[in-house]
C-alpha cells in the first residue's frame, strides 16, 4: 500500500512554500565571478558565504554545477555546525583517526572527524569501516547529513533504527531516515 495524499510522507505541492531566505536584501555584490545576482541560488550561496560555510576556488569562482564528494560535504556540514565562527572553531581531532581511509594527512581530516565525533554523530561511515571521502555525495545523502547535523527527525522513522551507518548512494533520503541509515 503506497502513501496517500494525507499521509505524513506526502504533502501536496501547492501546500509547500519555499522557506525564507536569510540572505540580506538587497543582496550584496557577487562574491564569485560565476554566480551572478540573477542565479537562482545566488542569495543562498551569498548567505552561506557570510556565515563562513562555503568558500570559492582560488580563481574567484564557486562552480555551482560541480558535484561534491563526501570530503567536501563534511567540510560544509562542519562549518554550518559552527557558523559563523569558521574553520578555526573546528577543533583539531585527537588520534587515532576514525576512518582508515582518512588519515591525519588527508586534506579534509579535521572536518570529517568533527562530523563523526560523538558530539555530532552526523556520519558513521560505511560497514567496511571506511568513510570513502572520494565518493560523490548524492542529494539524498546530503539530505540525511543535514537532517542529522541539525537534529531533524522524520516523523515516520522506525524506532531504534537511526544511526546504522551512512546511506548508500541512491537509497533516498526518506528511506534512509526512516530506516536509520540516514
Amino acid at each position: 500500500m503506497g502513501a496517500t495524499p494525507t499521509s505524513p510522507a506526502l504533502v501536496p505541492a501547492e501546500s509547500v512554500s519555499e522557506p525564507p531566505c536569510f540572505a540580506p536584501d538587497p543582496a550584496p555584490p557577487p562574491t564569485f565571478t560565476d554566480v551572478p545576482s540573477s542565479f537562482w541560488a545566488y542569495k543562498h550561496i551569498e548567505y552561506a558565504v557570510s556565515r563562513n560555510i562555503v568558500k570559492g576556488y582560488p580563481d574567484g569562482t564557486y562552480q555551482p554545477g560541480v558535484t561534491l564528494d563526501r570530503g567536501q560535504m563534511a567540510v560544509f556540514i562542519a562549518r554550518a555546525l559552527v557558523a559563523p565562527n569558521g574553520d578555526t572553531a573546528i577543533p583539531d581531532p585527537a588520534p587515532p583517526a576514525t576512518f582508515r581511509d582518512v588519515p591525519s594527512s588527508f586534506w579534509a581530516h579535521k572536518w570529517i572527524e568533527y562530523i563523526a565525533s560523538s558530539g555530532q554523530a552526523v556520519t558513521q561511515g560505511y560497514p567496511d569501516g571506511l568513510y570513502h571521502p572520494e565518493y560523490a555525495c548524492t542529494r539524498d545523502q546530503m539530505a540525511v547529513y543535514v537532517a542529522r547535523a541539525f537534529g531533524w527527525r522524520c516523523s515516520a522513522c522506525s524506532p531504534g533504527y537511526c544511526g546504522a551507518g551512512d546511506p548508500p548512494p541512491g537509497e533516498g533520503a526518506a528511506a534512509a531516515l526512516s530506516t536509520g541509515r540516514g
